[in-house]
Parts: C-alpha cells; sequence; structure tokens
C-alpha cells in the first residue's frame, strides 16, 4: 500500500508507477480521490525487477496540476508466497 498525507483542495490524485526513477519505462497509471492507493497486482513495472518507483501527483477539480507529493520514490517488490499445491476430491454425480 501506497499512502501520503491529504492536501486541500485536492480532487483527485494520479498515481504513476514504473521500474525506473524517470517514470518512462513500463509505465501504470491510476486515478484515486483516496490518500492511500493499493493496486489490485503488482503492476507490469516491476514484474522483472526488484521494485518499483512511484509518484503522486495532485489535480484539482478543472484537471490543474498541482504539487508533486511524492517524487519518484523506490517502493520494493513484495515478497510472494510460494503457491500451494492443493488436491481437491472429485465429485461424480450418479
Amino acid at each position: 500500500m501506497i499512502s501520503w498525507k491529504p492536501v486541500q483542495g485536492a480532487a483527485y490524485h494520479k498515481v504513476t508507477i514504473a521500474s525506473d526513477e524517470n517514470l518512462s519505462r513500463n509505465v501504470s497509471t491510476y486515478n484515486t480521490h483516496n490518500t492511500t492507493f493499493t493496486p489490485d497486482t503488482f503492476p507490469k513495472a516491476a514484474q522483472s525487477g526488484s521494485g518499483i518507483y512511484v509518484r503522486v501527483v495532485v489535480y484539482d477539480n478543472q484537471n490543474n496540476v498541482g504539487q508533486y507529493l511524492m517524487e519518484p520514490r523506490f517502493v520494493p517488490r513484495p515478497a510472494v508466497p510460494e503457491v500451494a499445491r492443493i488436491t481437491l476430491p472429485v465429485v461424480i454425480k450418479p
């Protein structure tokens, strides 16, 4: 989860995630009204590396860019637990 402090007048926040600190490779962007963000899946940007770079920018209700709340910051990739092998019984209808 990525979080930041609220800013007065912010209509929404644009979260940019990439695999490099220049935010130029494997870029994914998300808009949120919240001050926390957790992607549904770890973004494509982190599939081949040890983490991602994240930037959060405030926008007002007229889509004007406000302050950059977070300059590109490195966020380590979370450890992925091993997938357990589960055997389910087979149900046969008579």
